[in-house]
């Protein structure tokens, strides 16, 4: 496991033992070794594995986000667009509101000036 750099340690810890055992078999480990592993040998084998094999191996390790987080992601970036769309509106509103608040001193001068 020392030998993995530390994302890839990481995302070994977190794995479940059963998806390890998984890698494992995909990696060409007799099944009825992995089961009796524990978990730290398990761990150990995958990074030796995963050593082994290069790098095809070791992204399909890398844990995929989920369709929940996905969704998630989908609607945060929505929810960002929308508020973007508020704030150039705002935006727009308030540049608006100076121009007529400008027109609006400009006629009150020239009305001062008028009256002198």
């Amino acid at each position: 496991m020392e030998s993995l750099d530390e994302t890839h340690r990481e995302s070994v810890r977190k794995m479940s033992t059963e998806r390890i055992q998984g890698r494992l078999m995909k990696g060409g480990l007799h099944e009825d070794e992995i089961y009796e592993m524990s978990r730290s040998d398990l761990m150990e084998k995958l990074a030796t594995v995963m050593l082994s094999a290069g790098a095809d191996l070791v992204a399909s390790t890398m844990p995929t986000p989920s369709a929940e987080s996905q969704v998630r992601l989908l609607e945060l970036q929505a929810q960002r667009e929308q508020m973007q769309l508020q704030l150039k509106i705002l935006q727009e509103e308030r540049e608006q509101r100076d121009k007529e608040l400008q027109a609006q001193c400009e006629q009150r001068e020239q009305q001062l000036q008028t009256q002198r």
